[in-house]
């Protein structure tokens, strides 16, 4: 499951793009794994774009993770915003199921079909350009690996 991302510090934004076979244990543990790299804080935001990902989705995945993202919300205190880009009604489902689990997680995660809805929701509907930008470079990093 390779994954590309850019941390863009100004936009406080982190954009993930995922390519292959991806399970929700796959998401959790990467994205746990980059906060090594990456200064997780109040106002990040992050997307995952999963457009080209095959997403495999069980109950047992939502609820082993869901032990561990309620342990970082301790350690953390705060909660970070997840869009989801996806042409998949799996990642709608995982979103939905999500909710379900309490608003006590150390993130907020929500799935859409396009960028600029994303970006909406993330109160980011005028940094559409240069998120667009983000996700080129992304999609060249991809192409050069």
């Amino acid at each position: 499951m390779p994954i590309q991302y850019i941390h863009d510090e100004l936009l406080s934004l982190v954009f993930f793009m995922v390519d292959g076979k991806l399970t929700v244990s796959d998401l959790v543990r990467h994205h746990y794994s980059t906060s090594g790299n990456i200064d997780y804080h109040p106002g990040l935001r992050l997307i995952y774009d999963i457009t080209r990902a095959e997403i495999e989705f069980s109950l047992e995945d939502l609820y082993t993770n869901h032990s561990i993202t309620e342990q970082e919300f301790e350690q953390r205190g705060y909660l970070l915003p997840v869009a989801i880009i996806s042409n998949n009604s799996v990642a709608t489902l995982v979103s939905k199921t999500i909710h379900l689990f309490g608003s006590r997680l150390p993130l907020k995660l929500a799935a859409f079909s396009t960028l600029a809805d994303a970006l909406s929701w993330l109160n980011m509907a005028t940094e559409l350009s240069e998120v667009e930008q983000l996700q080129k470079k992304l999609a060249i990093m991809d192409k050069n690996k």
